[in-house]
């Protein structure tokens, strides 16, 4: 009985992960996609590669920049004046964060409290991100209400 609790448990912690990647990963395709085609440095459909284990460590360098680079150029054809890279340093950082993972196997297991930090540090620069391109998504979302109302 006890080894069905915790298999449940730990669906049910797999399927709450799965589900918060899919709200993030919702929210890159969404700001990408309020980008103007001319402007878009990625393609919003690829962002769902990040689902791909161990592809994720790399492509997250291409969609950070890429995303970057998009919001950068929509403002700046929206005459926002622009002075660096939208999104960009949170995302390199949680880019780099997801790189610890291939630490663990250099890092002997008897060292949990590097893992705790690194954990932690991954989920800081995670939230970090989200929060910056969801603002940006308001704000370009913001701007296509504001032109569809003249």
């Amino acid at each position: 009985m006890p080894q069905d609790i915790s298999s449940t448990g730990f669906a049910l912690v797999i399927l709450l992960v799965l589900l918060i990647f899919v709200f993030f990963y919702l929210t890159l395709y969404r700001t990408l996609s309020l980008v103007r085609p001319e402007n878009r440095k990625i393609q919003p459909f690829t962002v769902w590669l990040l689902f791909i284990p161990g592809f994720k460590m790399i492509w997250s360098f291409f969609v950070v920049t890429g995303i970057s680079n998009s919001i950068r150029e929509e403002l700046l054809s929206r005459d926002y004046e622009v002075t660096d890279r939208p999104t960009y340093l949170s995302g390199i950082l949680y880019s780099i964060a997801l790189c610890f993972d291939l630490l663990i196997f250099i890092i002997p297991k008897d060292q949990i409290t590097f893992f705790g930090i690194a954990g932690l540090l991954q989920i800081i620069f995670f939230v970090q991100y989200w929060n910056k391109v969801s603002w940006y998504k308001n704000l370009l979302q913001t701007e296509i209400t504001k032109e569809a109302d003249r």
